[in-house]
């Protein structure tokens, strides 16, 4: 990726992500993962060769859907691709929400640069799904994209995850799970979902000190976690990271008090101790929406993101 993109979404987020002397706030806003003030520039092109409620399969009699930016300017003959995976605690949200749109600054000057980025949603446990459906619904998407890359010239092998709060959960057992693991539509079934590389926002990486820190809003879902045996022991990342498991990037706030730090630092140090590459950015400051960050974070933040990224495109 070229230099001058960097300096420019420097410029960009530092205009987005204002640096704050005030304390994290409480309140848990799962459409909203990051506290930012919008600016005229942060969607100047997301309607621009845009793919909008592409269906990669039917459960239950549902459609489930992704959107795909194409990219802005043509540098690959395939492009790489990123999918991004959004937040709402499992039971909000979706593949256009607020978390998207604040993060379509980075999105965008991605697409300048000839990726492809996908968003997807997936089934919600407050429809009465299941876990590990959303899981298996994120990995149908990658088996979709692969399936489907040559109709939007996608390269297949420089296809990247990123993922925000419960998104960045699911968005680390699809990097490191195998190509047999959470199936659930047998067309895919036979497809692919190998990442080069996962971006993990805030990532919850197990049940513990998440359900305790979860808003009264949301108990009623929440409540079936801990109730429920099939969820409290169903499968988390700390379990399937190992030495050949796909470069993490891991991003979260220290004063995150939905999701307590010490998911991302165990997360860390569980990803060394077997021999996984992975790096570690913690936000002095910063809550869970990454608000409360200083500005020398942000941009600090800004410049690793697209530097790891361009790290683990494969040539």
């Amino acid at each position: 990726m070229k230099k001058n993109a960097t300096t420019l979404a420097i410029a960009l987020i530092l205009c987005l992500f204002p640096a704050s002397d005030s304390s994290a706030s409480d309140g848990f806003q799962p459409e909203k993962p990051f506290d930012v003030n919008q600016s005229s520039h942060s969607n100047q092109y997301s309607d621009a060769a845009v793919a909008r409620d592409v269906i990669y399969k039917t459960t239950n009699e549902k459609e489930l859907t992704l959107d795909i930016y194409k990219p802005l300017v043509q540098v690959y003959q395939k492009s790489p691709a990123i999918v991004y995976i959004h937040g709402g605690a499992w039971v909000m949200g979706n593949k256009n929400g607020t978390d998207t749109k604040s993060l379509m600054p980075y999105f965008n000057i991605l697409r300048q640069n000839g990726y492809t980025i996908i968003t997807i949603n997936y089934r919600l446990l407050s429809d009465g799904s299941a876990f590990p459906g959303p899981v298996s619904d994120c990995k149908d998407a990658l088996r979709w994209i692969v399936q489907n890359s040559d109709s939007y010239s996608i390269d297949s092998n420089n296809i990247g995850l990123w993922g925000v709060s419960s998104g960045a959960s699911m968005a680390l057992l699809c990097a490191y799970s195998s190509d047999n693991e959470f199936k659930d539509e047998g067309s895919l079934s036979s497809q692919s979902t190998a990442v080069r590389y996962v971006i993990d926002f805030s990532g919850p990486t197990s049940f513990e000190g998440y359900l305790k820190n979860t808003p009264a809003a949301f108990r009623k879902y929440v409540s079936a976690f801990s109730l429920d045996k099939k969820i409290s022991r169903s499968p988390t990342p700390l379990q399937y990271i190992k030495n050949t498991s796909p470069p993490t990037l891991i991003v979260h706030g220290k004063n995150d008090r939905i999701v307590p730090y010490y998911h991302s630092k165990n997360l860390y140090e569980t990803a060394l101790s077997r021999g996984a590459n992975a790096k570690y950015i913690l936000l002095s400051g910063a809550d869970h929406t990454l608000s409360g960050a200083s500005a020398s974070d942000i941009s600090m933040l800004s410049e690793t993101i697209f530097d790891f990224i361009d790290e683990n495109y494969q040539n």
